[in-house]
Formats: structure tokens, sequence, C-alpha cells
């Protein structure tokens, strides 16, 4: 890899947080996957790339902690001392440049065994594991129910937290309360829900805005009942909005909250590529690639507009709900108008429920500040040294 690239030290000056794509194969064929892996993708990212991504971001970025995420594809189809070696290199990066360096993993959890998770978890590495509920209703989409049970058990007996990413689908939809419950159960203190997006496989599988909207609502109540039991941070994020939406100029629609991989993420693929976001492949959102000089120009119009809106969203501006919108991924709605419809919708219907609702949005806010001051207070000796998990929601609902 070149070193030494003055147009790629300055972008990722700006950048905390690489998702590092580091296989498009995986061992399952999930039937709403957004990258559309499968068993038959060859592609792997090499250890002298990594080690440059790693590079790149703690040299440069202007943030005193860095994210290194481990993703994929599934990247525990690569082995223990590749990611060793990496995680050795980028940590003493870190400390050369005396910046705190963490690593994520997101995995589907079918190739994490006991003794896995214990090395890799003494190496630093964090797990947030795609889990849509218990067994018969996660295997619906996915595989490996049984083993996703075990392993939370495991994680239960070793006292290491994991943070839990659930694709809410056709499947689970209706059924949320018992997910949640499900997870509590297990030991599981926070999720991230995605809905199905309109990527890959999942183009097929899109939710219509009353299954988004009812998902949403039992949710809802299910955290308020069980004092937050299991918190959720998209509502989470959700019920903040509301209540600062009337801070804002009404005039200006607010776009895409929930999402700053045009502020401080991207991703890079295998082969060097990199994206304005993990979860994409498409060259459309491509900002340059390793080794080369990178068009800033181009780069910062892209990052400036996206996701790229259509002229439909002149209707925004007189919407009631528009300093509350999310607007859903924002590849996936510019890609599809079914997509960008249904949470258009949704949107406006969650408007109206904590419109009708707005003690529910200001304890919900409450409930969450308040679960993540005990997380930060410094653990005793019976609380372990991962009390709370680092949650990192894959983009794309994987």
């Amino acid at each position: 890899m070149t070193v030494g690239n003055a147009t790629l030290e300055r972008l990722f000056r700006k950048i905390s947080n690489v998702s590092m794509l580091l296989t498009d194969r995986c061992n399952l064929r999930c039937s709403y996957c957004f990258i559309d892996c499968t068993p038959a993708n060859d592609s792997r990212m090499s250890l002298d790339t990594a080690k440059e991504i790693a590079r790149l971001l703690v040299a440069n970025s202007q943030y005193p902690q860095v994210v290194l995420h481990l993703y994929g594809g599934e990247p525990l189809l690569v082995e223990d001392a590749w990611i060793a070696e990496f995680v050795a290199y980028a940590r003493a990066l870190g400390q050369q440049q005396g910046k705190g360096v963490i690593f994520p993993l997101s995995t589907n959890g079918t190739l994490l065994d006991e003794e896995r998770m214990v090395r890799l978890h003494d190496l630093g590495v964090s797990f947030s594991i795609s889990c849509d509920g218990p067994p018969h209703i996660h295997d619906a989409c996915r595989e490996g129910g049984a083993k996703i049970h075990e392993l939370f058990g495991a994680a239960r007996k070793r006292n290491i937290q994991v943070g839990v990413v659930t694709t809410i689908n056709r499947h689970n939809c209706d059924r949320m309360p018992e997910v949640m419950e499900y997870l509590r159960e297990q030991g599981v203190a926070g999720m991230i829900s995605n809905f199905v997006v309109a990527q890959g496989r999942g183009d097929a599988e899109q939710l219509s805005a009353d299954q988004m909207y009812r998902s949403t609502v039992a949710m809802i109540e299910h955290m308020l009942k069980t004092d937050l039991s299991v918190d959720d941070m998209r509502i989470g994020r959700l019920a903040y909005q509301f209540l600062c939406a009337n801070h804002g100029n009404a005039s200006q629609p607010q776009w895409n909250r929930s999402c700053d991989s045009a502020e401080d993420k991207v991703g890079i693929d295998a082969e060097g590529n990199i994206f304005v976001c993990g979860g994409t492949r498409n060259r459309d959102y491509l900002l340059g690639r390793l080794g080369e000089e990178i068009d800033e120009c181009g780069v910062q119009r892209l990052r400036d507009n996206f996701p790229r809106k259509g002229t439909w969203y002149i209707r925004c501006f007189d919407c009631k709900a528009n300093h509350f919108c999310t607007h859903g991924c924002p590849i996936s709605c510019d890609l599809s108008e079914n997509f960008r419809e249904n949470h258009c919708n949704y949107t406006r219907q969650m408007w109206t429920y904590f419109g009708n609702n707005p003690d529910q949005a200001r304890k919900l806010h409450e409930m969450t500040m308040r679960k993540m001051q005990q997380c930060m207070k410094p653990p005793t000796a019976t609380d372990g040294d991962h009390r709370c998990q680092i949650e990192v929601g894959a983009q794309g609902g994987e």
C-alpha cells in the first residue's frame, strides 16, 4: 500500500469508524441478506490491507477514540491468528498516537463457540450477534438458532456481555415482545433493531408501514412495562428525536439523524474500495480506493449530498414529522420507491403515536438516560469487566 497519500490522509482525518468488510463470503444464506452473501463468495481481505486501514485511521483521525469494526459477510471465517495479529498491530498504533482503539465484531454467531469467544474477548474484541428471536423464530429467515442459544449461555457463564442486532422481518414483526423476553432471559441488556432493507435479497422481503408501526409500538410497550429490561437503541433515539422536534426550524427538514455514515464513517471492502458506509457495495457510493489518490471534490460532493434525494422530498417541507424523520436506510431509500414510501408512512404513524402519548416518549428517554448513566459507573468486583455492551449496529439489517 502507498504510504503518505495526502488525499487519503485528509479523508481519514474526518473518520472515526471504519467497517472493515473482511469478506463477502458467509457460511449462511439468510433470506434477507442485503449483500447477497453466500458460502460461494470468495473475497477476503489481506492482512496488509487491514493494517493499512488501521494505519490510515489511527494516524490521521482527529478523534481520540476510533473504531475498527470487523464486518462481512461473516468475519469469523477469518482465522483467529489473522485477527490477533491485526488487533495487536492496531492497538500498538493507538498507543503510539495516544488514541483508544476498539474492535467490535458483527457475526451470525454460528462459528463462535465458548472457547473461541473467550480467546477473542481476551484480545479485546467485542461481539455483536445477529439474533432475530428464540430459535424457532430466528430460524425462519436464518439458521443456527440453537447455536446462538448455546452462545448466550456461554456468555453468561463467562460474564461476557454481547450486543444483539435484530432484523425485524415478516416472521417476527408481530412477535417482538416474545423476542425481547427471550433476550431478557438470555441476559441481553440491549439491542439494535433494523427493518429489512431494500438491498440484495432483502428487496423481496420488505415490510409494510403498518407492520413496522405495530412492531415498534409493541416494543415500546415492552420497554415501558419491564422498566427497560431490554432497551432498543433505535427506539430510544426515536423518542429523543420526538422530544427535540420542536426546537429546530420547522421549515427545514432534518435528514437521517440515525445514519451518520456521511459524517464520520466509511466501509472498506477486501479489495480496498472505500464506500460511504459498510452497508453497500454499490459503485454509486464509492469514495475511492486505498493506495490511490482520490477526487476530494467528488468525495465531498457525495458525502454532503448523502443520501441523494429526488424531487419527491419537496413534500417533506410541509410534513409535521420532518424534524422526527430518519427516512430509514438512505441507500435503500435511493434505490426503492416502495421502501421510501413505507418508511415515510411509518414515520408519520410514529409521529402521531408519540403526539398522542408524549409522556411515553419522555419516560423512554428518561429511562434510557438512567440506564446509560448506570453503565458509565466504574465497575465493582461483582460487575465483571463488561457490564454494558458496545452496541455497533450492522447496516442494512444484518
